[in-house]
């Protein structure tokens, strides 16, 4: 990861049923090191056509832009959820920032607006886990015997925010 880069990693689930892409991060918007989702997925053996679902924790660009591909959307057949706070919060501003310009304002009329712990997809919801940014929302998939939490940003770092959830970084 190029210094200064955000080295998030999206996430997909396959309940057996859907395929559901938990953020699609940066995109090649940052240069040659990013923009690797793509590649990863179809190493992988997915395709883009494959993802049915794709659930936007919050509308950062390491989370949002890789949601284009050339010449349109890079997941052609996946239904767009959002949190209805953190698309409003974004989509309102007057003058938003490109990356909302870019990538969420033209698809606005794609995306479907959630609440906090409502069903992406059968057994994967929404919680709320606001901070970050004004309606951010992470994911819980329940697998029956295994469970998983998808925090999104809302911690830090991946240890030290379960371990002392009272420090927090200093931009949220």
């Amino acid at each position: 990861v190029a210094p200064g880069i955000n080295n998030f990693t999206p996430m997909i689930v396959d309940t057996g049923a859907n395929k559901v892409l938990i953020d699609t991060g940066l995109g090649a918007a940052a240069g040659p090191t990013t923009g690797m989702l793509l590649g990863h997925m179809q190493n992988a053996g997915i395709s883009p056509e494959e993802i049915d679902t794709i659930f936007i924790t919050h509308a950062h660009p390491d989370h949002i832009q890789g949601l284009l591909g050339e010449g349109g959307l890079a997941f052609p057949n996946a239904q767009l959820l959002i949190g209805e706070s953190e698309f409003n919060f974004w989509t309102s501003q007057s003058e938003p920032p490109p990356f909302i310009a870019n990538v969420l304002v033209p698809n606005k009329d794609k995306f479907t607006l959630l609440g906090e712990g409502a069903e992406i997809v059968p057994g994967v919801q929404t919680v709320a886990s606001y901070g970050h940014t004004p309606g951010h929302l992470a994911v819980f998939v329940d697998g029956g015997e295994q469970q998983l939490m998808h925090f999104g940003d809302a911690g830090g770092h991946w240890l030290l925010s379960l371990l002392y959830p009272e420090h927090y970084l200093g931009f949220d």
